[in-house]
């Protein structure tokens, strides 16, 4: 993404900005259900109580069927109709939110699009694949995790800027979100000493790595260059 960029003063210097697209987009789609499959299976909490000692499912309290459950997914770009392809074949009923996809896009995937009030009375996990910018900044705020009708598992691994982490730790503290899959925080080097996300039975924190493997990795190196190389071809052209 571009958003940490200023792309107007770096036009008028004369600097080229470009963004890099899908070489990714398996990757965190992958990582996004990894996350959901991890938390609605509470993976982490049968750990917790194995190490202590108890062999017993019931430790971890309920566990809903995906087939039975709603996914509302923010964003349906690459990344986000690559994850509902995925969530669709565990028979996840799958709805999202994105005014700038075409209709036929979404129906192709089998895949509702609906408003943000849609999202609040009728999804049971909440995954957000939106550029980030100016106007979406903290969109997941106190206000919208008052109006969801239902306890939601929340996923982030898009931008931390979209997410107020006050109100979904409120949202956490209040029973709105059961359980988070944050690959992002809103600072990229956050404080681990006393972050109010850790030590929670319900959250699952990755260090921004859901765009990566070996794969991706050297498809993000050689793009890169390529994509270099070409910005120059078309310099030398224009002049």
């Amino acid at each position: 993404g571009t958003n940490t960029i200023d792309t107007d003063y770096a036009e008028k210097l004369g600097v080229a900005v470009r963004s890099l697209g899908a070489y990714s987009t398996e990757d965190v789609a992958n990582h996004t259900i990894a996350l959901l499959l991890a938390l609605n299976q509470k993976l982490f909490i049968h750990r917790k109580f194995i190490e202590a000692g108890f062999w017993s499912y019931q430790k971890a309290g309920e566990v809903k069927r995906l087939s039975s459950q709603t996914l509302a997914i923010f964003g349906l770009g690459r990344i986000g109709q690559a994850v509902a392809k995925r969530a669709k074949s565990f028979g996840m009923s799958v709805i999202a939110y994105d005014p700038f996809i075409p209709e036929e896009v979404a129906d192709q995937l089998g895949v509702k699009l609906v408003s943000v009030e849609t999202i609040q009375a009728e999804a049971d996990v909440i995954s957000l694949h939106l550029f980030a910018n100016s106007a979406n900044e903290h969109f997941f705020n106190r206000d919208f995790f008052k109006k969801l009708k239902k306890p939601v598992i929340f996923i982030n691994v898009a931008r931390g800027s979209l997410v107020d982490e006050a109100a979904l730790i409120e949202a956490l503290d209040e029973g709105k979100v059961i359980g988070a899959g944050l690959d992002v925080l809103e600072s990229e080097n956050p404080d681990l000493s006393d972050n109010p996300f850790l030590k929670r039975d319900n959250v699952i924190l990755t260090p921004h790595s859901a765009f990566y493997s070996q794969d991706s990795l050297n498809t993000l190196q050689v793009q890169t260059v390529k994509n270099a190389v070409a910005i120059l071809k078309e310099y030398h052209h224009e002049i």
